[in-house]
């Protein structure tokens, strides 16, 4: 695991300016409208959208950055479910055999998506305290009031929820991406995962679990612990596909 870790960060170190960069749009844009505590720029990146109702009157506004950066780490997660080994990938499969071999590598991706995610709440912290000090809000506007944001949602115990069903949202969406792509191509097992956030969005099915992963749909989502449950329950199941399978499969060792 170490050594897929290393190999990763050495090829890979730029797939997290896109993570660098969402997370400075996040800062400067709540920095020009209000600003305010550190808490208040997560509250803005989490805070999602209401229930859409096609025949009511309020204006549909994706959460284009929220949905960026999800997009961007199932990417990062996707681009390596795949049998093209590199020569790391290639020694580990022979020295610990396919089934070890595609565990680890199943675990080592949900880790990197959920150390994307943590590195993003990092860099808002960093731009925040760098940039986001330097830029002037509009005077006078309070974005946390009445009159833009419901006060019962307000609360640092939602914040702290949501951001646990997000952590393990993404290991969710990482884990079927990778079930998904054991089957099919890794990009259409990534065009999947966006279209179930996606439908997720307009929907607002509790099961699909987007709700839990946006502040103003809190009180209309799955608890945290299902998350976990749902989450265990995949693994488990990723695990038996590939005692299955992994023992008919062979790996054609093309390298990248």
């Amino acid at each position: 695991m170490i050594h897929l870790l290393k190999n990763s960060w050495e090829k890979d170190r730029k797939i997290i300016m896109p993570i660098i960069i969402i997370a400075l749009a996040v800062v400067l844009k709540f920095s020009s409208i209000a600003g305010g505590k550190l808490k208040d720029y997560y509250f803005y990146f989490y805070e999602g959208m209401d229930l859409f109702e096609p025949e009511g009157s309020q204006i549909f506004e994706l959460p284009y950055l929220w949905f960026l950066l999800h997009s961007y780490i199932l990417f990062i997660v996707g681009r390596d479910c795949t049998d093209q080994l590199d020569v790391l990938e290639t020694k580990l499969l022979l020295e610990k055999g396919k089934l070890k071999f595609q565990i680890m590598k199943f675990i080592f991706l949900l880790f990197k998506g959920a150390f994307s995610l943590i590195l993003f709440l990092i860099f808002i912290f960093f731009f925040k305290e760098t940039v986001g000090r330097f830029i002037p809000g509009i005077e006078g506007l309070v974005y946390f009031s009445e009159e833009y944001f419901p006060l019962q949602l307000y609360d640092e115990q939602v914040l702290y929820v949501t951001v646990i069903r997000d952590f393990f949202g993404i290991l969710i969406f990482s884990a079927i991406e990778q079930i998904l792509a054991y089957f099919v191509d890794n990009r259409i097992s990534f065009l999947i995962v966006n279209l179930i956030m996606i439908i997720g969005i307009f929907t607002g099915i509790p099961t699909l679990l987007i709700n839990g992963m946006m502040v103003r749909r809190y009180l209309v989502s799955m608890d945290w612990y299902f998350y976990v449950l749902v989450l265990l329950v995949l693994i488990l199941g990723a695990f038996f596909i590939f005692y299955l399978k992994e023992k008919r499969k062979d790996y054609i060792g093309v390298f990248r």
